[in-house]
């Protein structure tokens, strides 16, 4: 809409995200973190082994969950993805 475009004719194919980042269900809460910290995003759909749409995860859904991951490893990720990310990221 910003671009210009109408909300009435405008397909969702014409603005969604077609390169999307994932994590499978079955991935540990690490990987996904240090996925997340390196592609500056708070949240990643979650696909099972046969890329059927699982969920979605959060940052903050790892945050608050005590055993997920280590409460140093939440922080560094949430400071790095808050980074002013660079061009074209």
């Amino acid at each position: 809409m910003a671009a210009g475009w109408s909300p009435v004719d405008a397909l969702v194919k014409d603005c969604m995200t077609e390169d999307v980042a994932y994590a499978y269900c079955d991935e540990a809460t690490e990987e996904v973190l240090e996925r997340m910290k390196v592609l500056q995003i708070r949240r990643l759909v979650v696909l099972d082994r046969d890329k059927n749409l699982a969920g979605i995860v959060a940052l903050g859904d790892i945050a608050t969950e005590p055993d997920a991951a280590a409460e140093a490893r939440v922080g560094a990720a949430m400071a790095e993805i808050s980074e002013p990310s660079r061009p074209l990221k």
